[in-house]
């Protein structure tokens, strides 16, 4: 997103202005660590229990056809440089 946003101003010709630096992936971990591990997390984890039991109980989702190949074939290797 910060490369599109440099890249449009410097395209208009206006000065490539960035926002302001994030939070650090460390920090973000640290906070999410914190978060999960509350007293309250325990009736999150019955919530999100129940819904992964309701996921494996539903029926699948029809397909048009299935693959039983590789579809590395399809793939493709696309190189960018900035």
């Amino acid at each position: 997103e910060d490369f599109s946003t440099g890249y449009e101003q410097a395209s208009k010709g206006e000065p490539v202005r960035l926002p302001y630096k994030t939070d650090s992936f460390q920090a973000w971990a640290r906070e999410l660590s914190s978060y999960a591990n509350r007293p309250e997390a325990a009736s999150d984890e019955v919530y999100w229990k129940q819904v992964e039991q309701a996921k494996a109980e539903a029926a699948p989702l029809p397909k048009d056809f299935a693959y039983k190949d590789s579809l590395n074939a399809d793939s493709e290797v696309l190189t960018v440089e900035w």
